[in-house]
């Protein structure tokens, strides 16, 4: 998956980073940099939401 980084390269060209959802569980979702080992975003689940 290609996420957009918010950023521009010289004021045109807009900036993507490409990911792999590493772990996915009910719990948690890790996306890692793809070909590489580097973490780039941890989502957990808001125990606060009833999720019913």
């Amino acid at each position: 998956m290609n996420i957009f980084t918010g950023k521009e390269h010289n004021g045109q060209a807009k900036i993507f980073i490409e990911c792999d959802i590493h772990k996915l569980t009910k719990s948690e979702m890790v996306w890692y940099k793809t070909d590489s080992k580097e973490e780039m975003a941890r989502f957990k689940k808001d125990s606060r939401i009833d999720n019913n």
